[in-house]
């Protein structure tokens, strides 16, 4: 018997549910554990700034969508064993017809403990204000984000919900992600992974270098996201602030968290517009009160996806 869509989304979500659930317990136990005289949990102040540009292509009558986004990352120690991240960033992406730009800025916090020979466990929470032109939706992320190091293998995970506020209408999510990646070297990354958000399941594909000519400052990458309403791909340039010549590896493990912002990947705009858009209540009310042109309408349910930067 095959699988729908609905039903292998739910299965996937569900290995990312239990994927992250193992990844963190197995974690916590070793933390636990963790040698006194290990390197500190954030190697001293240091930043990133990201620049990305995202394509997705939306299967519809949607126009897809073409974007830039910039995301900014600061982190400093908290004595031996903890750190925090604050994260900022901004995009600007256009949907074409019929909803032109999409408008998003946002801020967000990461408190963490971490062993950089064993992984991280730590609290994280942003806010996101996302402006599509027929709604303004407000997002709330929180939860718990996790990273277990085993040699050349990283598995990342995240456990939380999303808050989104637009308005006369509030929704609530589960929020499940669960990443592994292996370093091919020191400064060469590939991933692979599932993501649970927004009631859409996901499958997640990546890649980051590190380009030797900037003194191991630099680097490319790209993210792709497959889903069933759209695929999506973001590329862009990496550029680290502080110590010099530090691998990939030694970077990601030592310094900062991965950052989550700019991203709504599956929201279904449509459920938040305005009663007097609403295409169910329109009908209900025998109203022809919704713009043919909006998505919201007889064409299939618009959905914006956006990736993690």
């Amino acid at each position: 018997m095959i699988l729908s869509k609905y039903s292998a989304g739910k299965c996937m979500g569900l290995a990312a549910m239990i994927a992250v659930l193992h990844t963190t317990t197995a974690l916590a136990t070793d933390l636990a554990l963790g040698d006194e005289n290990s390197l500190p949990a954030v190697s001293g102040v240091n930043a990133k700034l990201d620049f990305s540009y995202l394509y997705t292509d939306l299967g519809g009558p949607v126009d897809d969508v073409h974007g830039a986004a910039v995301v900014g990352s600061l982190s400093a120690p908290l004595g031996q064993r903890f750190g925090w991240q604050i994260d900022a960033g901004l995009s600007r992406n256009d949907a074409g017809n019929p909803v032109g730009d999409i408008d998003q800025y946002g801020i967000a916090g990461h408190v963490f403990t971490r062993d950089p020979s064993v992984g991280l466990l730590g609290v994280y929470a942003h806010y996101l204000n996302t402006d599509f032109g027929l709604v303004e939706l407000d997002s709330y992320r929180y939860g718990i984000e996790a990273e277990w190091y085993l040699n050349q293998v990283s598995l990342e995970g995240f456990a939380g919900a999303d808050h989104v506020d637009g308005g006369a209408i509030d929704q609530t999510y589960a929020n499940l992600d669960f990443t592994a990646a292996y370093y091919i070297n020191d400064n060469t990354r590939i991933e692979a992974g599932v993501n649970l958000k927004f009631d859409e399941t996901v499958a997640t594909i990546g890649f980051e270098a590190i380009l030797p000519m900037f003194h191991n400052n630099t680097s490319i990458y790209t993210n792709a996201s497959f889903g069933d309403d759209a695929t999506s791909v973001r590329a862009g340039l990496r550029i680290y602030f502080g110590e010099q010549g530090k691998s990939l590896i030694d970077r990601h493990r030592q310094d900062d968290p991965k950052p989550r912002l700019l991203d709504l990947n599956g929201l279904d705009v449509c459920e938040f517009v305005q009663p007097s858009f609403n295409p169910r209540l329109a009908r209900t009310l025998l109203l022809d009160t919704i713009p043919s042109d909006t998505g919201c309408g007889e064409a299939p349910m618009m959905r914006y996806i956006s990736l993690d930067t």
